[in-house]
């Protein structure tokens, strides 16, 4: 009887405590997923073709060109793309790889001095997903120039 009433009764309650906890941690965090998989969800809207400003336009020579908004592939300020960029490029990147082209020109604008590098290092970024997902490196080129529109980056095809 003294086991009973001394030891094992306090070790059940105590488990049975732990037990309750336990299956209130669980629910906490099946809620917490689910409003996680809810907000991931709402953050991968879908972005081609309404995100492209301008369609694919014929260019005089014969090539095509599109222009995105800086602001919509990378966050201010800096130069790696944010995930809506990069699924904004990895669809168009579907469309580039059925055109026949020659070359292509990733152009963005510099104006003030200090921006420059910035620029140039976006460039590069938007060329290495192109390479990196099976653009010829040799025929991806990255130009930071002042003709281009600021704030936008201009790919042009040239076929």
């Amino acid at each position: 009887m003294f086991f009973y009433e001394f030891r094992y009764r306090p070790l059940r309650t105590a488990f049975e405590d732990l037990k309750r906890e336990n299956e209130k941690l669980v629910e906490i965090l099946t809620e917490r997923e689910k409003a996680w998989r809810e907000e991931k969800l709402k953050s991968m809207e879908p972005v081609l073709p309404a995100q492209i400003e301008k369609p694919l336009k014929e260019e005089p020579a014969g090539g095509l060109s599109v222009s995105f908004s800086e602001k919509d592939l990378f966050k201010p300020g800096s130069w790696k793309l944010n995930d809506r960029g990069r699924r904004i490029l990895s669809d168009y990147y579907g469309t580039l790889k059925r055109i026949k082209f020659r070359e292509i020109e990733i152009l963005i604008h510099t104006d003030p001095p200090g921006r420059r590098k910035l620029a140039a290092k976006r460039a590069l970024e938007i060329k290495k997903l192109f390479v990196n997902k099976g653009l010829d490196r040799n025929k991806v080129w990255a130009w930071v120039r002042r003709d281009v529109e600021p704030g936008k980056v201009l790919i042009k095809i040239k076929r």
